[in-house]
């Protein structure tokens, strides 16, 4: 059975206990999607393309719109992921009630094209993890943080107004930024598994 200390900073793996900073996520054979894999040559460029030309040539708009389909299939991949992970952090008692992760483009990258898809936020009934992500296109990797409900504040932002909407995730005088990509990224149910995390610690 795997599961992590009360304070999170050891975790179980069913035989000894281990730095949660220093567990690594094994590989977790979780598919693209097949009209992702069909288009993967296409969003491809979402990681390490110079788009320069595009906007030059008149396809940027054209191209904001492959953007969000991408951005779209690549979060639905992602929450799979993340679904798996924590199973293997924490075993199939304790499944990902929800998740979110950083999915988005700066806003001024005009010369350079650059996505970002580096960290993400899980909630379970006891859990807020944090995992790192080992490559744009790669899966969950690293632990960042493993904590209770009550231990964590999220906070939501740019939820009305913005091309960015960000979880920030706070424990222990560090925070953590999961900006996704506005009307893509889905902070609400986080915010309400989080909230439901800690009635049922103030139950207890």
């Amino acid at each position: 059975m795997s599961g992590f200390s009360e304070d999170g900073q050891w975790w179980w793996d069913g035989g000894q206990w281990i730095l949660t900073s220093q567990v690594v996520i094994p590989d977790l054979a979780i598919p693209l999607p097949e009209a992702t894999v069909r288009s993967k040559g296409r969003w491809k460029l979402l990681g390490d393309v110079n788009n320069i030309t595009l906007w030059q040539t008149g396809l940027g708009l054209p191209f904001v719109f492959f953007e969000r389909r991408a951005f779209r299939d690549i979060r639905m991949w992602t929450l799979e992921q993340l679904a798996s992970a924590t199973t293997y952090l924490l075993g199939p008692p304790e499944p990902m009630l929800a998740g979110e992760t950083a999915l988005y483009r700066p806003l001024l990258s005009f010369f350079t094209y650059t996505a970002y898809r580096d960290v993400a936020v899980v909630v379970t009934a006891a859990h807020v993890l944090v995992l790192l992500f080992d490559r744009f296109d790669g899966q969950p990797r690293w632990v960042s943080l493993a904590a209770r409900p009550k231990d964590v504040r999220l906070e939501v932002f740019g939820r009305v107004v913005g091309a960015h909407t960000t979880i920030v995730v706070h424990h222990a005088g560090r925070r953590w930024n999961v900006k996704g990509t506005a009307r893509i990224a889905q902070p609400d149910p986080v915010v309400a598994a989080w909230k439901a995390g800690l009635a049922a610690t103030m139950r207890t």
